[in-house]
């Protein structure tokens, strides 16, 4: 759940222009190289508790897909790793 600093993705974003490519094209092409270059963060508290929140609580009742059989994509285990988490 990092999140890329401004800054240094508009930096990339200036010289990729220059050079006539886009992120987009990039992220497609050469991830690797882009990620290397923008620098990332952990959010503070007060941005990621709500997010993993609402992450786990969306996901944990789905079925999974590759076998419905198996149940929930959230075992009783992992929805106490889940809550601990939090």
């Amino acid at each position: 759940m990092l999140i890329q600093d401004v800054d240094d993705r508009q930096q990339v974003e200036a010289v990729l222009a220059k050079n006539n490519k886009t992120w987009d094209y990039m992220m497609h092409t050469k991830p690797d190289a882009i990620h290397q270059r923008v620098q990332h963060f952990c959010p503070p508290p007060e941005i990621l508790v709500p997010q993993l929140e609402t992450l786990i609580t969306s996901w944990e009742d789905v079925e999974c897909s590759l076998d419905p059989s198996c149940g929930p994509l959230f075992s009783v285990s992992a929805r106490k790793q889940a809550k601990s988490l939090i």
